[in-house]
């Protein structure tokens, strides 16, 4: 037989640990809480498929993530810094996950995430996701231009980051 030893509840934060409490931080966009609770940073697996590009041509490319378990929780929308697993390496990212209200037509929640320091072709490949913490909720922005210095204070932020 197996001995079973029972325990109590494992707390965060000063309140017991559930499903419930993760999902929420999830959804919030509270994805440093979430690991908290964990044990582990949360993450997002998938192949990377063609996009419109419009990245691209403000100078900030980005990888469109399907999902291989689609019905899995995204976090918040919002702009996160993430690190990325692809091709047997490890960089820094940003990640956007949300409908694109500058670029975007309609309502279809994306995953998009630009790789710092990375312009290869990945089409096809498997890319990961591990969500650090996040940067700011997504909004609308007047122009391409001005979300594009958006952009680069995003990455700036990103780069502030430590554990890399």
């Amino acid at each position: 037989g197996l001995e079973v030893l029972r325990t109590g509840p494992v707390a965060c934060g000063g309140a017991p640990v559930s499903s419930t409490r993760i999902r929420t931080a999830l959804a919030a966009g509270q994805v440093e809480e979430a690991a908290a609770m964990l044990g582990y940073g949360y993450r997002l697996h998938g192949v990377v498929v063609s996009g419109e590009r419009k990245g691209r041509t403000m100078g900030f490319p980005t990888a469109n993530l399907q999902l291989y378990e689609p019905l899995k929780l995204l976090p918040g929308d919002g702009v996160y810094a993430v690190d990325v697993e692809t091709t047997g390496r490890r960089f820094r990212g940003m990640c956007n996950i949300g409908v694109r209200p500058t670029v975007g037509t309609g309502n279809h929640r994306t995953v998009e995430t630009h790789i710092l320091d990375f312009d290869e072709d990945i089409y096809g490949l498997d890319l990961r996701l591990t969500f650090r913490r996040k940067i700011r909720d997504e909004r609308k922005f007047s122009s391409l231009g001005e979300l594009r210095g958006q952009l680069e204070k995003d990455k700036r932020e990103v780069m502030k980051g430590t554990g890399w």
